[in-house]
């Protein structure tokens, strides 16, 4: 079995696509992330991906700090359905701290509901000109862990490429997880294949660190100029034991994405 815990649809168009790439990958079970106005773009929210959900299609929920009390009874509305599975939240392309005490509700509604929150974490998008770096260091969520120790968090992208940070948060507490997604999808340019080879050897060294455990298999879906199944046979030539490969690939999700057991 394969689970990818990160993906997104920036187009409703892209659904059939995103269900034709899986199912030719073997992923069967795959996260999309709520856009609900984030950083001012509009991508298609929930409110429109969710209708248009297939077998094996599952949803991480959102909100914009911009509009908060608001985004907060929409979060709690969407939690009530058991095909969301996570909270998503984007510190970085949104002007707030994982840390900051207003976002402790955002937690309580985590732990209420038993699902993970996945932080966006290292670098932004370079289509997003407005975010600040500052705001997504990974350091910030090791705070927020020791205040819920029950809920589970994520540091998607394992806050590339500041990878040191991540694994720093990871050690340190037991509720802390990272994600492996967009880590591959750096190709078409003069130094792509080096730039993997550096990524994959940092990624190995954080799975070597934790021994297997804590690290999600994600791919930052939709990807530019590979498929989901290019990333599946790219992580599957990270050089860890069969057993890590399963628990990568699905073992370690099934355990804090209760949901999707």
């Amino acid at each position: 079995m394969i689970i990818d815990v990160h993906a997104h649809v920036w187009s409703l168009d892209e659904v059939d696509r995103l269900r034709r790439e899986a199912r030719e990958a073997g992923v069967e079970k795959v996260v999309v992330m709520d856009w609900p106005g984030i950083a001012g773009l509009r991508y298609p929210a929930l409110e429109e991906v969710m209708p248009r959900g297939f077998d094996g299609m599952f949803f991480g929920v959102s909100l914009s700090v911009r509009r908060f009390e608001e985004g907060l009874e929409r979060m709690e509305r969407f939690l009530e359905d058991r095909r969301v599975v996570c909270i998503k939240l984007y510190p970085g392309y949104e002007p707030f701290y994982p840390n900051e005490r207003r976002m402790y509700r955002v937690y309580e509604l985590a732990q209420r509901f038993d699902v993970p929150v996945l932080f966006h974490s290292g670098e932004t998008w370079e289509e997003v000109p407005s975010a600040r770096l500052k705001y997504s260091r990974a350091i910030y969520i090791d705070e927020v862990a020791v205040s819920f120790p029950k809920v589970n968090f994520i540091i998607a992208h394992l806050s590339y490429p500041d990878f040191h940070s991540a694994l720093e948060v990871i050690e340190k507490n037991s509720n802390v997880h990272g994600d492996i997604s967009d880590l591959f999808a750096y190709w078409g340019w003069k130094y792509a294949k080096k730039h993997f080879e550096w990524v994959r050897g940092e990624v190995e060294k954080i799975i070597y660190a934790l021994d297997g455990e804590r690290i999600l298999f994600g791919t930052d879906w939709p990807l530019e100029g590979i498929t989901m199944k290019d990333y599946v046979a790219l992580t599957k030539t990270l050089n860890i034991e069969e057993e890590d490969r399963e628990k990568l690939l699905h073992k370690n999700a099934l355990k804090i994405f209760k949901r999707l057991r």
